[in-house]
């Protein structure tokens, strides 16, 4: 291959809490020196293997919350790469923070690939996925969608997941149809069903195939 995969993980700090969610919410954060070890071997793999492409994928934890931290890689990395190296960002994050300026400031760094959550309808979403709060989350997050859906450019690429359980399932089809009138042909949808992963006391599972 003449590409490169780098998963960057910040932290696994967030600002929900997912029913399904099997993270711990470690408070630890990358150090600046580890980063900047990232950098040099991003670099090094480029020049031994004359690689022609790097992809940075975001993921966490939310990585969202360290905005400017993700911003500075990606501009560190186009500064020390060469010229003729293609950089592509991708985010896997919850969408809570990421409004139309935000949104924009990510991608004129080059992050412009994202896969973003939407659990249905607002009565189901919001059960799912909560602030650590408490606090529903699902306004905020198709609000931001809807302003990302708008913006005039053709190399953005989103995914829109969908986990669901037998809650979700009750509308799913009337929901999809529901994206697709409200987002146009601007994002990709992708049904997930919600597992039991990591921890013994998560009781949200879906037992549906979807075909």
């Amino acid at each position: 291959s003449d590409t490169a995969e780098i998963i960057m993980i910040l932290s696994e700090t967030c600002n929900f809490r997912c029913e399904y969610c099997y993270e711990e919410y470690a408070p630890a954060v990358m150090s600046e020196e580890v980063e900047d070890g990232v950098l040099f071997f991003v670099n090094d793999l480029v020049k031994t293997y004359s690689l022609k492409k790097v992809v940075i994928s975001w993921f966490g934890g939310e990585p969202t919350l360290y905005k400017n931290r993700v911003i500075n890689f990606m501009k560190k990395l186009s500064e020390t790469l060469p010229q003729d190296i293609q950089i592509r960002g991708y985010m896997t994050t919850n969408g809570y923070l990421l409004d139309k300026e935000s949104f924009l400031d990510y991608y004129h760094a080059g992050i412009n690939g994202y896969q973003i959550t939407l659990d249905g309808f607002e009565r189901t979403h919001d059960k799912l996925r909560k602030l650590k709060n408490g606090a529903p989350t699902w306004k905020v997050v198709f609000g931001n969608l809807k302003e990302i859906s708008r913006i005039d450019s053709d190399d953005i690429d989103v995914t829109l997941r969908i986990n669901y359980n037998e809650d979700v399932m009750d509308d799913i089809f009337e929901f999809i149809d529901f994206a697709k009138e409200e987002f146009g042909n601007r994002f990709r949808i992708h049904v997930h069903p919600i597992s039991k992963l990591g921890k013994e006391d998560r009781e949200c599972i879906c037992n549906y195939a979807f075909a």
